[in-house]
Protein backbone atom coordinates (compact mmCIF):
# COMPACT_ATOMS: atom_id res chain seq x y z
CA UNK A 1 0.00 0.00 0.00
CA UNK A 2 2.67 2.95 1.05
CA UNK A 3 4.53 1.87 -2.34
CA UNK A 4 1.26 2.37 -4.53
CA UNK A 5 0.43 5.81 -2.62
CA UNK A 6 3.45 7.60 -2.17
CA UNK A 7 5.92 8.91 -4.56
CA UNK A 8 9.53 9.22 -2.49
CA UNK A 9 10.76 11.09 -6.12
CA UNK A 10 8.49 13.83 -5.89
CA UNK A 11 9.11 14.50 -2.50
CA UNK A 12 12.45 14.67 -2.28
CA UNK A 13 12.10 17.14 -5.43
CA UNK A 14 10.17 19.42 -3.41
CA UNK A 15 12.53 19.26 -0.29
CA UNK A 16 15.56 20.41 -2.58
CA UNK A 17 13.66 23.04 -4.24
CA UNK A 18 12.37 24.81 -1.44
CA UNK A 19 16.20 24.33 -0.09
CA UNK A 20 17.71 25.46 -2.61
CA UNK A 21 19.41 29.10 -2.04
CA UNK A 22 18.97 29.07 -6.24
CA UNK A 23 14.81 29.81 -6.28
CA UNK A 24 14.79 31.73 -2.97
CA UNK A 25 13.31 34.98 -4.72
CA UNK A 26 10.45 32.38 -6.38
CA UNK A 27 9.44 31.40 -2.07
CA UNK A 28 8.67 27.89 -3.78
CA UNK A 29 8.05 27.21 0.44
CA UNK A 30 5.56 29.68 0.54
CA UNK A 31 3.85 27.79 -2.26
CA UNK A 32 4.14 24.24 -1.25
CA UNK A 33 2.84 25.20 2.15
CA UNK A 34 -0.13 26.78 0.56
CA UNK A 35 -0.81 23.07 -0.21
CA UNK A 36 0.99 20.28 1.86
CA UNK A 37 1.44 19.59 5.67
CA UNK A 38 4.58 17.45 7.08
CA UNK A 39 1.91 14.33 7.52
CA UNK A 40 1.35 14.32 3.70
CA UNK A 41 4.75 12.87 2.66
CA UNK A 42 5.13 9.39 3.29
CA UNK A 43 8.80 8.99 3.86
CA UNK A 44 9.33 9.62 7.48
CA UNK A 45 12.52 11.32 7.09
CA UNK A 46 10.91 13.49 4.33
CA UNK A 47 8.16 14.44 6.54
CA UNK A 48 10.35 15.37 9.19
CA UNK A 49 12.91 17.51 6.84
CA UNK A 50 9.48 19.35 5.71
CA UNK A 51 8.34 20.41 9.22
CA UNK A 52 11.72 21.19 9.94
CA UNK A 53 11.74 23.83 7.00
CA UNK A 54 8.51 25.13 7.42
CA UNK A 55 9.10 26.33 10.85
CA UNK A 56 12.83 27.62 10.27
CA UNK A 57 10.57 29.49 7.29
CA UNK A 58 7.74 30.93 9.60
CA UNK A 59 10.75 32.24 12.57
CA UNK A 60 12.21 34.45 9.58
CA UNK A 61 14.96 32.00 9.01
CA UNK A 62 17.44 30.75 6.05
CA UNK A 63 15.87 27.29 5.02
CA UNK A 64 19.01 25.38 3.82
CA UNK A 65 21.07 22.09 4.68
CA UNK A 66 22.94 23.87 7.47
CA UNK A 67 20.01 25.47 9.34
CA UNK A 68 17.76 22.66 8.68
CA UNK A 69 20.86 19.99 9.90
CA UNK A 70 21.24 22.67 13.33
CA UNK A 71 17.50 22.99 13.68
CA UNK A 72 16.68 18.83 14.00
CA UNK A 73 19.05 17.93 16.16
CA UNK A 74 21.58 15.16 17.13
CA UNK A 75 18.58 12.80 18.18
CA UNK A 76 16.71 13.06 15.10
CA UNK A 77 19.71 12.89 12.79
CA UNK A 78 20.66 9.54 14.45
CA UNK A 79 17.12 8.17 13.45
CA UNK A 80 17.91 9.25 9.72
CA UNK A 81 21.01 6.56 10.31
CA UNK A 82 19.71 3.72 11.80
CA UNK A 83 21.33 5.50 15.35
CA UNK A 84 24.51 6.50 14.03
CA UNK A 85 25.37 10.76 14.31
CA UNK A 86 27.57 10.57 10.86
CA UNK A 87 24.81 7.89 9.05
CA UNK A 88 21.85 10.69 9.56
CA UNK A 89 24.19 13.79 8.51
CA UNK A 90 25.47 11.93 5.38
CA UNK A 91 21.79 10.89 4.58
CA UNK A 92 19.96 14.33 5.49
CA UNK A 93 22.79 15.62 2.66
CA UNK A 94 21.99 13.20 -0.01
CA UNK A 95 18.55 14.20 0.31
CA UNK A 96 18.73 17.77 -0.01
CA UNK A 97 21.94 18.39 -1.92
CA UNK A 98 23.02 15.06 -4.65
CA UNK A 99 20.96 13.96 -7.55
CA UNK A 100 20.27 15.83 -11.01
CA UNK A 101 16.67 15.33 -10.62
CA UNK A 102 16.35 19.21 -9.96
CA UNK A 103 12.10 20.27 -9.96
CA UNK A 104 11.51 23.35 -12.16
CA UNK A 105 9.91 25.85 -10.12
CA UNK A 106 7.38 26.16 -12.59
CA UNK A 107 6.24 22.39 -11.77
CA UNK A 108 6.30 23.18 -8.11
CA UNK A 109 2.08 23.22 -7.66
CA UNK A 110 1.24 20.21 -9.64
CA UNK A 111 3.99 18.36 -8.07
CA UNK A 112 2.80 19.54 -4.50
CA UNK A 113 -0.98 18.88 -5.69
CA UNK A 114 0.00 14.77 -6.17
CA UNK A 115 1.54 14.29 -3.18
CA UNK A 116 -1.36 15.79 -1.05
CA UNK A 117 -3.49 13.45 -3.36
CA UNK A 118 -1.80 10.56 -2.55
CA UNK A 119 -1.80 11.61 0.78
CA UNK A 120 -5.70 11.48 0.90
CA UNK A 121 -5.97 8.07 -0.61
CA UNK A 122 -3.46 6.65 2.07
CA UNK A 123 -6.09 7.89 4.78
CA UNK A 124 -8.27 6.93 2.85
CA UNK A 125 -7.05 3.37 2.23
CA UNK A 126 -6.85 3.48 6.20
CA UNK A 127 -10.06 3.89 7.29
CA UNK A 128 -11.16 1.05 4.59
CA UNK A 129 -8.74 -1.26 6.32
CA UNK A 130 -9.57 0.03 10.27
CA UNK A 131 -13.56 -0.61 9.39
CA UNK A 132 -12.81 -3.89 7.45
CA UNK A 133 -10.76 -5.45 10.11
CA UNK A 134 -13.86 -4.92 12.69
CA UNK A 135 -16.48 -5.46 9.63
CA UNK A 136 -17.07 -9.07 11.37
CA UNK A 137 -18.86 -7.37 14.69
CA UNK A 138 -21.02 -4.83 12.84
CA UNK A 139 -24.26 -4.75 11.06
CA UNK A 140 -24.17 -3.61 7.33
CA UNK A 141 -25.84 0.12 8.60
CA UNK A 142 -22.88 0.35 11.17
CA UNK A 143 -20.35 -0.69 9.09
CA UNK A 144 -21.68 2.50 6.96
CA UNK A 145 -22.02 4.35 9.20
CA UNK A 146 -18.57 4.06 10.45
CA UNK A 147 -16.87 4.60 6.72
CA UNK A 148 -19.28 7.62 6.17
CA UNK A 149 -17.65 9.19 9.92
CA UNK A 150 -14.29 8.35 8.74
CA UNK A 151 -14.20 9.61 5.04
CA UNK A 152 -16.25 12.69 5.89
CA UNK A 153 -12.73 14.57 7.34
CA UNK A 154 -11.09 13.43 3.78
CA UNK A 155 -14.31 14.90 1.49
CA UNK A 156 -13.98 18.38 3.19
CA UNK A 157 -10.13 18.71 3.30
CA UNK A 158 -9.95 18.33 -0.86
CA UNK A 159 -10.97 22.05 -1.12
CA UNK A 160 -8.75 23.61 -3.24
CA UNK A 161 -5.55 25.34 -2.27
CA UNK A 162 -4.92 28.93 -1.19
CA UNK A 163 -4.59 31.20 -3.88
CA UNK A 164 -3.17 34.96 -3.91
CA UNK A 165 -5.14 37.55 -5.99
CA UNK A 166 -2.32 37.79 -8.33
CA UNK A 167 -2.99 34.18 -9.11
CA UNK A 168 -6.76 34.82 -9.70
CA UNK A 169 -6.51 38.37 -10.91
CA UNK A 170 -6.20 36.77 -14.62
CA UNK A 171 -8.80 35.27 -14.38
CA UNK A 172 -11.39 38.06 -12.98
CA UNK A 173 -12.52 39.62 -16.38
CA UNK A 174 -13.86 36.58 -18.01
CA UNK A 175 -15.74 35.89 -14.60
CA UNK A 176 -17.70 38.99 -15.00
CA UNK A 177 -18.02 38.84 -18.67
CA UNK A 178 -19.56 35.71 -17.76
CA UNK A 179 -22.01 37.09 -15.19
CA UNK A 180 -22.67 39.81 -18.06
CA UNK A 181 -23.59 37.41 -20.59
CA UNK A 182 -25.39 34.65 -17.76
CA UNK A 183 -22.62 31.74 -19.12
CA UNK A 184 -23.16 29.85 -16.19
CA UNK A 185 -26.66 30.84 -15.21
CA UNK A 186 -29.58 28.64 -14.45
CA UNK A 187 -32.78 30.17 -15.59
CA UNK A 188 -35.88 29.21 -13.45
CA UNK A 189 -38.41 30.29 -16.09
CA UNK A 190 -40.24 32.85 -14.33
CA UNK A 191 -38.57 36.31 -16.06
CA UNK A 192 -38.99 38.61 -12.78
CA UNK A 193 -37.12 35.83 -10.29
CA UNK A 194 -34.71 35.32 -13.16
CA UNK A 195 -33.86 39.43 -12.95
CA UNK A 196 -32.49 39.04 -9.46
CA UNK A 197 -31.77 35.68 -8.74
CA UNK A 198 -28.32 34.07 -10.04
CA UNK A 199 -28.40 30.21 -9.87
CA UNK A 200 -24.66 29.15 -10.90
CA UNK A 201 -22.93 25.97 -9.84
CA UNK A 202 -21.56 25.86 -6.55
CA UNK A 203 -24.94 27.40 -5.02
CA UNK A 204 -27.79 26.28 -2.95
CA UNK A 205 -31.04 27.23 -3.34
CA UNK A 206 -34.05 26.49 -0.86
CA UNK A 207 -37.46 26.79 -1.87
CA UNK A 208 -40.27 26.33 0.95
CA UNK A 209 -44.06 26.35 1.37
CA UNK A 210 -46.03 24.63 2.89
CA UNK A 211 -47.89 21.79 2.01
CA UNK A 212 -50.33 22.04 -0.81
CA UNK A 213 -49.07 25.07 -1.88
CA UNK A 214 -47.06 23.53 -5.02
CA UNK A 215 -43.22 22.48 -4.11
CA UNK A 216 -43.08 19.91 -6.15
CA UNK A 217 -45.16 21.71 -9.03
CA UNK A 218 -42.66 24.51 -8.65
CA UNK A 219 -39.63 22.72 -9.23
CA UNK A 220 -41.22 20.64 -11.86
CA UNK A 221 -41.74 24.10 -13.47
CA UNK A 222 -38.04 24.49 -13.08
CA UNK A 223 -36.75 21.01 -15.08
CA UNK A 224 -39.23 22.11 -17.33
CA UNK A 225 -37.27 25.07 -18.40
CA UNK A 226 -33.62 23.16 -17.97
CA UNK A 227 -34.99 21.30 -20.39
CA UNK A 228 -36.04 23.76 -22.99
CA UNK A 229 -32.92 25.58 -22.63
CA UNK A 230 -31.39 21.89 -22.82
CA UNK A 231 -29.22 21.76 -19.28
CA UNK A 232 -29.13 18.41 -18.10
CA UNK A 233 -30.45 18.12 -14.82
CA UNK A 234 -31.53 15.60 -12.17
CA UNK A 235 -34.60 15.25 -9.67
CA UNK A 236 -34.30 13.42 -6.13
CA UNK A 237 -37.55 12.85 -4.89
CA UNK A 238 -37.53 11.35 -1.26
CA UNK A 239 -41.79 12.02 -1.43
CA UNK A 240 -42.88 10.34 -4.77
CA UNK A 241 -41.62 7.61 -7.38
CA UNK A 242 -40.10 7.76 -9.90
CA UNK A 243 -42.37 7.75 -12.90
CA UNK A 244 -44.81 9.86 -10.88
CA UNK A 245 -41.98 12.76 -11.14
CA UNK A 246 -41.25 11.98 -14.90
CA UNK A 247 -45.01 11.87 -15.62
CA UNK A 248 -45.54 15.09 -14.20
CA UNK A 249 -43.01 16.61 -16.17
CA UNK A 250 -43.90 15.14 -19.48
CA UNK A 251 -47.41 16.70 -18.79
CA UNK A 252 -46.02 20.28 -17.85
CA UNK A 253 -43.84 19.91 -21.25
CA UNK A 254 -47.12 19.12 -23.24
CA UNK A 255 -49.10 21.87 -21.41
CA UNK A 256 -51.44 19.01 -20.70
CA UNK A 257 -53.51 17.92 -17.59
CA UNK A 258 -52.25 14.43 -16.19
CA UNK A 259 -55.30 13.09 -14.99
CA UNK A 260 -56.79 13.53 -18.76
CA UNK A 261 -55.20 10.35 -18.59
CA UNK A 262 -57.81 8.36 -16.48
CA UNK A 263 -60.40 5.57 -17.45
CA UNK A 264 -63.60 6.55 -19.42
CA UNK A 265 -61.63 9.32 -20.97
CA UNK A 266 -61.50 9.41 -24.68
CA UNK A 267 -57.87 10.59 -26.05
CA UNK A 268 -56.85 11.86 -29.45
CA UNK A 269 -54.57 11.46 -31.69
CA UNK A 270 -53.23 15.02 -31.51
CA UNK A 271 -52.98 14.23 -27.25
CA UNK A 272 -50.97 10.50 -28.07
CA UNK A 273 -48.46 12.90 -30.29
CA UNK A 274 -48.11 15.56 -27.50
CA UNK A 275 -46.92 12.70 -25.26
CA UNK A 276 -44.79 11.26 -27.59
CA UNK A 277 -43.07 14.62 -28.12
CA UNK A 278 -42.46 15.44 -24.52
CA UNK A 279 -41.12 11.91 -23.57
CA UNK A 280 -38.79 12.72 -26.19
CA UNK A 281 -37.47 15.25 -25.10
CA UNK A 282 -36.87 14.68 -21.85
CA UNK A 283 -34.98 11.54 -23.14
CA UNK A 284 -32.72 13.43 -25.88
CA UNK A 285 -32.18 15.53 -22.70
CA UNK A 286 -30.75 12.45 -20.68
CA UNK A 287 -32.04 14.00 -17.71
CA UNK A 288 -32.06 11.74 -14.56
CA UNK A 289 -34.74 10.76 -11.60
CA UNK A 290 -34.67 8.67 -8.96
CA UNK A 291 -36.77 7.75 -6.04
CA UNK A 292 -34.43 6.49 -3.25
CA UNK A 293 -36.00 4.00 -0.88
CA UNK A 294 -32.88 5.30 1.47
CA UNK A 295 -33.47 8.68 2.88
CA UNK A 296 -29.94 8.62 4.24
CA UNK A 297 -27.63 11.76 3.42
CA UNK A 298 -24.34 9.15 2.09
CA UNK A 299 -27.42 7.86 -0.37
CA UNK A 300 -28.52 11.00 -1.22
CA UNK A 301 -24.77 12.39 -1.88
CA UNK A 302 -24.01 9.15 -3.84
CA UNK A 303 -26.76 9.53 -6.29
CA UNK A 304 -25.75 13.59 -6.50
CA UNK A 305 -22.61 12.90 -7.47
CA UNK A 306 -23.83 10.32 -10.31
CA UNK A 307 -25.84 12.78 -11.53
CA UNK A 308 -23.35 15.43 -11.55
CA UNK A 309 -20.81 13.03 -13.01
CA UNK A 310 -23.24 12.13 -16.09
CA UNK A 311 -23.77 15.86 -16.85
CA UNK A 312 -26.54 17.36 -14.76
CA UNK A 313 -25.63 20.86 -13.85
CA UNK A 314 -28.88 21.11 -11.56
CA UNK A 315 -29.63 19.23 -8.84
CA UNK A 316 -33.18 19.30 -7.56
CA UNK A 317 -34.42 17.83 -4.08
CA UNK A 318 -38.14 17.09 -2.67
CA UNK A 319 -37.59 17.33 0.19
CA UNK A 320 -34.76 18.34 2.47
CA UNK A 321 -35.97 17.40 6.23
CA UNK A 322 -37.08 13.86 4.93
CA UNK A 323 -33.53 13.12 4.43
CA UNK A 324 -31.66 11.59 7.80
CA UNK A 325 -28.47 12.22 8.81
CA UNK A 326 -26.18 9.03 8.50
CA UNK A 327 -25.52 8.75 12.42
CA UNK A 328 -28.16 9.19 15.23
CA UNK A 329 -28.74 12.23 16.42
CA UNK A 330 -29.96 14.63 19.53
CA UNK A 331 -32.19 16.66 17.78
CA UNK A 332 -33.98 17.55 14.41
CA UNK A 333 -32.18 20.77 14.78
CA UNK A 334 -29.04 18.47 14.80
CA UNK A 335 -30.21 16.29 11.84
CA UNK A 336 -30.91 19.39 9.48
CA UNK A 337 -28.09 21.08 10.20
CA UNK A 338 -25.80 18.20 9.21
CA UNK A 339 -27.93 18.35 5.72
CA UNK A 340 -27.74 22.13 4.92
CA UNK A 341 -24.70 21.68 5.18
CA UNK A 342 -23.73 18.45 3.41
CA UNK A 343 -26.12 19.62 0.54
CA UNK A 344 -24.36 22.76 0.18
CA UNK A 345 -20.88 21.11 0.07
CA UNK A 346 -22.14 18.92 -2.41
CA UNK A 347 -23.26 21.74 -4.50
CA UNK A 348 -19.63 23.31 -4.41
CA UNK A 349 -17.43 19.63 -4.87
CA UNK A 350 -19.78 18.84 -7.87
CA UNK A 351 -19.85 22.17 -8.96
CA UNK A 352 -23.55 21.89 -9.70
CA UNK A 353 -26.57 23.81 -8.47
CA UNK A 354 -29.20 22.57 -6.19
CA UNK A 355 -32.17 23.56 -5.70
CA UNK A 356 -33.71 21.67 -2.18
CA UNK A 357 -37.78 21.90 -1.47
CA UNK A 358 -38.30 22.16 2.49
CA UNK A 359 -41.16 22.05 4.47
CA UNK A 360 -42.79 24.96 6.11
CA UNK A 361 -44.33 24.84 9.20
CA UNK A 362 -48.46 25.01 9.47
CA UNK A 363 -48.65 28.58 11.03
CA UNK A 364 -47.53 29.83 7.75
CA UNK A 365 -50.78 29.52 6.65
CA UNK A 366 -52.78 31.90 8.88
CA UNK A 367 -49.72 34.63 8.66
CA UNK A 368 -50.33 36.05 5.56
CA UNK A 369 -46.76 36.08 3.39
CA UNK A 370 -44.33 33.19 5.05
CA UNK A 371 -40.79 34.33 6.22
CA UNK A 372 -37.26 32.69 6.66
CA UNK A 373 -38.26 32.07 10.14
CA UNK A 374 -41.58 29.75 9.24
CA UNK A 375 -39.03 27.27 7.85
CA UNK A 376 -38.60 23.83 9.87
CA UNK A 377 -35.14 24.61 11.93
CA UNK A 378 -35.00 27.52 9.77
CA UNK A 379 -31.23 28.98 11.93
CA UNK A 380 -29.10 26.07 9.62
CA UNK A 381 -31.13 26.59 6.74
CA UNK A 382 -30.43 30.11 6.28
CA UNK A 383 -27.45 29.92 7.29
CA UNK A 384 -25.94 27.61 4.80
CA UNK A 385 -28.50 28.26 1.66
CA UNK A 386 -27.16 30.93 -0.81
CA UNK A 387 -30.58 32.05 -1.28
CA UNK A 388 -33.77 31.03 0.12
CA UNK A 389 -37.26 31.12 -2.37
CA UNK A 390 -40.62 31.08 -0.34
CA UNK A 391 -43.77 30.34 -2.64
CA UNK A 392 -47.13 31.85 -1.48
CA UNK A 393 -50.79 31.31 -2.60
CA UNK A 394 -53.15 33.40 -0.96
CA UNK A 395 -56.81 31.77 -0.19
CA UNK A 396 -58.69 34.02 -1.45
CA UNK A 397 -56.45 34.76 -4.86
CA UNK A 398 -57.11 36.94 -7.38
CA UNK A 399 -58.36 34.92 -10.62
CA UNK A 400 -56.33 36.37 -13.49
CA UNK A 401 -57.39 34.46 -16.32
CA UNK A 402 -59.66 31.38 -16.70
CA UNK A 403 -57.89 28.60 -14.57
CA UNK A 404 -54.58 30.92 -13.21
CA UNK A 405 -54.83 32.71 -10.11
CA UNK A 406 -52.16 35.12 -8.87
CA UNK A 407 -49.27 33.69 -6.65
CA UNK A 408 -45.99 34.37 -5.56
CA UNK A 409 -42.30 33.67 -5.16
CA UNK A 410 -40.56 36.07 -2.35
CA UNK A 411 -36.81 35.51 -2.66
CA UNK A 412 -36.25 36.06 0.64
CA UNK A 413 -32.75 35.46 0.95
CA UNK A 414 -30.05 36.37 -2.15
CA UNK A 415 -26.71 36.13 -1.00
CA UNK A 416 -25.26 37.01 -4.69
CA UNK A 417 -28.03 39.99 -5.14
CA UNK A 418 -31.10 41.59 -3.90
CA UNK A 419 -34.10 40.44 -2.79
CA UNK A 420 -38.01 40.72 -3.71
CA UNK A 421 -41.12 39.15 -4.11
CA UNK A 422 -41.90 37.96 -7.90
CA UNK A 423 -45.38 37.89 -9.13
CA UNK A 424 -46.20 34.16 -10.88
CA UNK A 425 -49.45 32.63 -11.64
CA UNK A 426 -50.91 28.69 -10.38
CA UNK A 427 -52.61 26.77 -13.31
CA UNK A 428 -55.39 25.08 -11.14
CA UNK A 429 -56.52 22.55 -13.81
CA UNK A 430 -52.89 21.84 -14.66
CA UNK A 431 -51.51 21.65 -10.82
CA UNK A 432 -48.46 23.86 -12.18
CA UNK A 433 -46.89 27.41 -11.45
CA UNK A 434 -46.76 29.53 -14.91
CA UNK A 435 -45.18 32.47 -16.01
CA UNK A 436 -47.12 35.39 -16.50
CA UNK A 437 -47.59 37.50 -19.53
CA UNK A 438 -46.37 40.97 -19.27
CA UNK A 439 -49.64 42.35 -19.50
CA UNK A 440 -50.44 40.19 -16.40
CA UNK A 441 -47.29 41.56 -14.56
CA UNK A 442 -47.93 45.33 -14.91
Amino acid sequence: MSLAFSDPDSETAILRLITSRLWSSLEPIDKAAAVLRPEDFAVPMHAAVYGTALALHADGQPVDLLTIQERLGEAQLRSFGSGTLGNGMAALTRLLTLGDDHLAPALLPDCCRRIAELSRKRRLYRALSETLESAGALTPDEILSQLERQIEPLRESSAGAVESFSQLAGRMEDYFEGRLCGRETIPTGFAQLDRILRLEPGHLAVVGAYTSVGKTAFACFIACTAVRKEIAFGFLSLEMEAEEIGARLVALLGSFAADAWSPGNYITEDQRRILRDSIAKLEQLDSFLTAPRDFRLAKVRSAVADMAKRGARLVIIDYLQLIKADLPKNSKREEVLDVSRALKLMARENHIAIIALAQLRREAETSGHPSIHHLQESASIEQDADSIILLHRPQKGEILDGWVEEAAAKLDKNRHGQTGCCRIGFHRRLGAFVELGEEEEA
